[in-house]
């Protein structure tokens, strides 16, 4: 089942083309296997939090559908806009949170990270099965400008970041706590833009 929301929709429906939900679910609302597409065009503001296992059934999606005919978009060329709006996180999946795709999603403005997976005390083995896709994540800045700030940072097991744009963070760019991660074909730039940083910075992996 596909959950269509658009930011710009005057009331939260159910969640059908015709009548989308206006937000994304909050954090213990998620059902496992389900696809959640945010339209082209208008922008989400707020963070995107996950705790839901969908390891038993399909992924769940987290992507980007074309306004007037519902069609999923997977590419580098059109996204939908997650605005964090300097909270700490734009997409934050949380420990329980496994099996997922994040594709073709802009996510800007967070102040700590831009696409997060957490695991229990960020530990590198704990299975999560995480897929980050023709992401667009940028401008992940904290004000003291010393807080490491990264754009993606993956924990667990079995997750791969592939084919996304990483620039303009204040620390680092993928910064995976993780085992057997696979990082490829990623254009990663204007990183440590006030504090060292590295494109990529392996922790435990």
């Amino acid at each position: 089942m596909t959950i269509f929301i658009n930011p710009a929709s005057p009331t939260d429906g159910v969640g059908s083309l015709i009548d989308p939900k206006n937000t994304w679910p909050a954090s213990g609302a998620w059902t496992p296997g389900e696809t959640y597409l945010q339209v082209e065009g208008p922008v989400f503001v707020g963070t995107v939090t996950c705790n839901v296992d969908s390891s038993a059934a399909p992924p769940m999606v987290f992507g980007t559908y074309e306004p007037l005919t519902g069609r999923r978009l997977s590419g580098t060329s059109r996204r939908a806009k997650i605005n964090a709006n300097a909270g700490d996180r734009g997409v934050f999946m949380q420990e329980s949170a496994k099996n997922i795709l994040v594709d073709s999603l802009e996510v800007y403005g967070a102040k700590l990270r831009g696409i997060h997976k957490d695991t229990t005390g960020q530990s590198a083995s704990l299975y999560a099965g995480v897929t980050v896709r023709n992401c667009d994540v940028h401008d992940v800045r904290f004000a003291d400008q010393a807080t490491p700030t990264h754009s993606i940072n993956m924990c667990g097991s079995g997750n791969v970041i592939e084919d996304c744009v990483i620039h303009d963070v204040d620390r680092s760019g993928i910064v995976p706590t993780a085992t057997g991660i696979v990082i490829r074909r990623n254009k990663i730039y204007n990183v440590g833009q006030y504090w060292l940083g590295d494109c990529i910075q392996l922790i435990d992996c």
